[in-house]
């Protein structure tokens, strides 16, 4: 068992300095219902000298928990910490100083019962601080009173555990005079159910209400506990009149009348379930029983290998519930039971007369990566705001089924089953979590009661299509998770709420990925709480680690376009005044967002995502006093009383991304309040977006235009009044054109970026009044265009630059390369020894500078500019270009692609595709194809020539036109060349389009 709840450990809770129950304290019963913690003590914000080398001490150089250098020697000293661990050494001390106090007392006992009266005396002497004995035992330990008192009752703790219904128990505590004065004390019994605060004092009797105890002497009293009661927990105390430096000696006592549930768990095929999982959860209760311990909220048990597990409930209409799953033949199956309970009763759930739930998938071949699904019962709340709903259920989730099909018995309860799959071909075999497949199917169903057999099944067009960009900060391509989980309730009532696990799939980020999600059902609104999270760098890379938490919203079918790590980021802070002559405040701020706000008829769909990994500073200001200033990572909540009105308050929030983008940024909320008045804002500033911005969030430069997307739902509508707009990291600022797309959406232009450049934006509101600055934004691609080559390849005379031709004898996807690309490689090596002054191109094959995994081209791991030869078919950095350009990661500005007609060059200018006409060596004229694309690699900090046409004759005429580097002042030209014979010798050569 758990060394805490043996019966003779002095068992401890922790408290705060202002003598309440700290949340995260173990609260009893024990699981054979006997009282513990014994006592509490102080364990909320302790500090304590920090220990050199420990996890903590990494912890607080991390600035993850507060420290204090006491001596300035610029290492942390002492580190504030919470925790029950925190609070036994309080009690470790005191019995030191207790046995010190009182060693003529111990010492006259035998060893075997000295421990025994210690407990007592600290249980006995602690503070009452007002909760149930199954919370704080006897109270707060006080350690004056430990060592003062000269009364000792014995036991201090009586566990009567579980008691049968409407009987008589009765035990003895003896009072023990210490001293050398008789004492006379007065004692009065209190009872009362844990939960529903019943009175239950009545039912307990002495035999005495006043002992007269001699000087050294002992004295007795019974206790009778009539238990003809409501099943419940109930907690006792016996108190005396006797007070010793602040605390009145008593004894604790505390007993459970409850219902035992025997149940028997039996199989599809008629079979006991063994180890499976089996709860009970109570109808119709009320939001306190809810939040109640255990058993009225939930009881539950394993079977053991008869199938059979019993648990103890309160009386009441209760919900008996078992899951198995993960069979050959079945994901999950569910078999429930419901009844009124006020008595033991045995229980048999079976599941062979259970309907079956099928799935058939909305797309072919496709692989279930995860199934979820659960029963669920929603406990009603109308009055606290915004947890109208809370739900109690069992649920499962299977990682690849063998079979989705899942079984549950009738019932009224919600069942609801959740399925993600995509295109088996894309299967990542090795690791099945890593997700390679370009679309993702999380389908979601739910309903209200089951009693028949059910096909879960939806088309194409009845699903939400969302293409969601998983975007990175400037960084090269990580590992990353990102998961997707379900919660929906009842859009008009409370009699409806379920939720459902999701896959956490690890993807190669950033990455495009289309995701169809299900519809919702009738009168349910269904949200998915969403998360994308860094998991780990490419071997000898180091990028910043981010989390992002949030929510989306589709209600309706259609197509949706969202990103998350989406810059620049936007603030999130919210501030509630209210009051007459006096306010209180609340403020919270989660720092940075990422927010999308989409209005489709009357529907608003939200895309919301928190960054979780940032770090802030939040001061905030009365009548130019500093009346908060505090640092934090992630969230900060403010609560202030007593603040004097009329006033003018000021609240700044600095924030740190941690990120290479949205680095730093600065909001500032000014307001004033007047006597009886308030002030409420919420995120006046949802979201920033800027168009044109890649996965890596990087802009080509020169005209950029963004929108600024305001809170819609506040009273007065925000304005922005002006945009500012810097790139040389706020030094100096510039106005952009600001327009008026909508009330609640202002538009902004900025011009002629330079390139290279980040880009930071400073924006000006009023309702409130508001200034948010972010720092570098994101980020312009340098500008260079083929006119300035053999720039920059050629730097200051010397070559620093890669030639790469596919090879020969390939190590990944692409075919064998012709030595007709080596020979254009040639013409380029050649051309730059002339115009440089020393040094030579590497000039090396595709597979010697390139990692393949198996499926994809990962990474280029050798440093420095390209300069690659031949199309994606014959060379590993061709296909590597060409997929970041596919998933949107970068784009080329030509590249190539096909279609049922064949491999075509496609222009991003004009989206004309140009195809090659007819073939070589077969007498007929040739039309054929050539691009050369210059590329800046932001995620590598390289620029990439791409030299490649359709056939390998028209890539080596292009290289060597190329040679001659004409006057091209453009990111990339598109060739034609014809052959008038066909027989590969190339005729002329002209220009069809230069993309600028």
């Amino acid at each position: 068992g758990i060394p805490a709840a043996s019966k003779k450990a002095i068992t401890v809770g922790a408290s705060t300095k202002r003598d309440e129950i700290a949340w995260f304290s173990s609260r009893g019963s024990t699981r054979d219902f006997r009282i513990k913690p014994d006592v509490v003590a102080p364990g909320y914000e302790i500090w304590a000298a920090l220990a050199r080398g420990s996890m903590i001490e990494k912890w607080a150089m991390n600035g993850w928990i507060p420290a204090i250098d006491v001596d300035g020697d610029g290492v942390y000293d002492y580190v504030q910490l919470s925790g029950t661990s925190m609070a036994t050494p309080h009690v470790s001390g005191i019995a030191a100083l207790l046995l010190q106090a009182r060693a003529t007392l111990f010492k006259q006992l035998p060893s075997s019962v000295a421990p025994t009266v210690a407990k007592d005396i600290l249980i006995s002497t602690s503070k009452d601080l007002g909760y149930d004995v199954y919370t704080q035992g006897g109270g707060r330990v006080n350690a004056l009173a430990a060592v003062s008192t000269e009364l000792i009752p014995d036991p201090a703790t009586v566990s009567l555990g579980r008691v049968a219904k409407s009987a008589t128990y009765s035990f003895v505590v003896t009072f023990h005079n210490i001293g050398s004065n008789s004492i006379t004390i007065s004692l009065t019994p209190k009872l009362y159910s844990i939960w529903y605060n019943y009175d239950a004092t009545n039912n307990v009797k002495l035999n005495s209400t006043t002992l007269q105890i001699p000087a050294s002497g002992s004295k007795a009293v019974e206790i009778t506990v009539n238990t003809t009661l409501p099943a419940g927990f109930y907690s006792g105390v016996l108190e005396t009149n006797y007070t010793v430096k602040g605390s009145y000696v008593h004894t604790i006592f505390g007993f459970a009348i409850l219902n035992k549930i025997d149940v028997t768990f039996i199989g599809l095929d008629g079979s006991p379930l063994a180890n499976v999982f089996v709860g009970a959860f109570k109808a119709n209760a009320t939001y306190q029983e809810y939040e109640s311990r255990y058993p009225i909220r939930w009881a539950w048990n394993f079977t053991d290998t008869n199938g059979k597990t019993s648990f103890y409930t309160l009386d009441g209409i209760y919900y008996i519930a078992g899951a198995d799953g993960e069979k050959s033949s079945y994901a999950s199956a569910y078999a429930t039971y419901k009844g009124y309970v006020n008595k033991d009763i045995a229980v048999t759930l079976d599941l062979r007369p259970a309907h079956k739930i099928s799935y058939v998938p909305p797309a072919p071949n496709q692989v279930v990566a995860w199934l979820s699904s659960g029963i669920w019962y929603t406990y009603q709340n109308s009055t606290n705001w915004p947890f109208y709903q809370y739900s109690r259920g069992l649920f499962s989730a299977v990682y690849y089924p063998a079979s989705t099909d899942i079984y549950i018995t009738s019932t009224d309860l919600v069942f609801n089953s959740y399925y993600q799959h995509y295109d088996k071909s894309y299967m990542n075999v090795p690791d099945p979590s890593v997700l390679n497949a370009p679309e993702l199917y999380s389908i979601s169903f739910a309903t209200k009661g089951v009693y028949e057999n059910k096909t879960v099944s939806y088309s194409k067009s009845e699903l939400a299509r969302v293409v969601k960009d998983y975007k990175v900060a400037l960084t090269p391509p990580i590992a990353a998770l990102f998961w997707r989980d379900v919660d929906g309730w009842y859009s008009y009532g409370y009699d409806w709420h379920f939720w459902a696990p999701s896959m956490h799939f690890t993807i190669t980020a950033p990455k495009r990925l289309v995701e169809y999600l299900s519809p919702w059902p009738q009168n349910i609104s269904l949200w998915y709480p969403v998360g994308y999270e860094k998991k780990r760098d490419q071997p000898n890379v180091a990028t910043p680690y981010f989390l992002y938490v949030g929510w989306e919203h589709y209600p309706v079918a259609g197509d949706y376009s969202v990103a998350t790590n989406r810059h620049p980021l936007a603030p999130e802070i919210s501030i509630d005044v209210y009051g007459s002559n006096v306010a209180t405040l609340y403020a919270w701020t989660d720092i940075f967002q990422d927010f999308h706000v989409y209005k489709i008829d009357s529907d608003v769909i939200f895309d919301w995502d928190t960054l979780w990994s940032d770090y802030g500073i939040l001061t905030i200001k009365r009548n130019g006093t500093v009346i908060f200033n505090g640092s934090f990572y992630d969230w900060k909540w403010v609560n202030l009383n007593n603040l004097p009105l009329p006033a003018k308050f000021e609240f700044d929030l600095y924030g740190q991304s941690n990120l290479g983008l949205s680095s730093n940024a600065f909001t500032k909320i000014e307001f004033e309040v007047p006597v009886n008045g308030s002030y409420y804002t919420w995120d006046p500033i949802w979201c920033i977006f800027v168009n044109g911005l890649d996965l890596n969030n990087t802009h080509i430069g020169g005209n950029i235009t963004g929108y600024i997307i305001t809170n819609m739902n506040l009273q007065q509508t925000p304005s922005v009044t002006s945009v500012e707009y810097s790139v040389d990291d706020g030094a100096t600022w510039k106005l952009a054109q600001i327009n008026s797309v909508a009330p609640y959406n202002f538009s902004f232009f900025l011009s002629n970026v330079p390139g290279g450049s980040y880009v930071s934006l400073r924006i000006n509101l009023t309702n409130p009044k508001m200034s948010y600055t972010v720092l570098r934004g994101f980020y312009v691609l340098p500008t260079i265009t083929l006119a300035n080559l053999p720039e920059p390849f050629v730097t200051n005379g010397i070559v620093n630059t890669m030639i790469i031709v596919g090879a020969s004898n390939p190590r990944g996807p692409c075919n064998a390369a012709h030595t007709i690309d080596v020979g254009a490689g040639m013409y380029e090596a050649f051309a730059l020894g002339k115009k440089s002054k020393q040094g030579m191109p590497s000039i090396l094959m595709d597979w010697q500078v390139a990692n393949y995994d198996g499926s994809n081209v990962t990474k280029i791991f050798k440093q420095g500019n390209i300069i690659t030869f031949g199309g994606l078919g014959v060379n590993l950095i061709t296909w590597y270009y060409h997929s970041l350009t596919y998933r949107g990661v970068q784009v080329l500005a030509a590249y190539m692609a096909s279609d049922a007609q064949g491999m075509y060059i496609y222009s991003t200018a004009t989206g004309s595709k140009y195809r090659m006409v007819n073939d070589y060596g077969q007498g007929k004229p040739v039309t054929d194809y050539a691009m050369i694309v210059l590329h800046y690699d932001n995620m590598d900090n390289r620029y990439v020539l791409l030299i490649a046409g359709l056939s390998g004759y028209s890539t080596s005429e292009a290289a060597k036109w190329l040679s001659s580097y004409p006057n091209i002042s453009g990111r990339a030209v598109i060739l034609k060349m014809t052959d008038n014979e066909g027989d590969g010798i190339i005729d002329s050569i002209e220009i069809v389009e230069i993309i600028p």
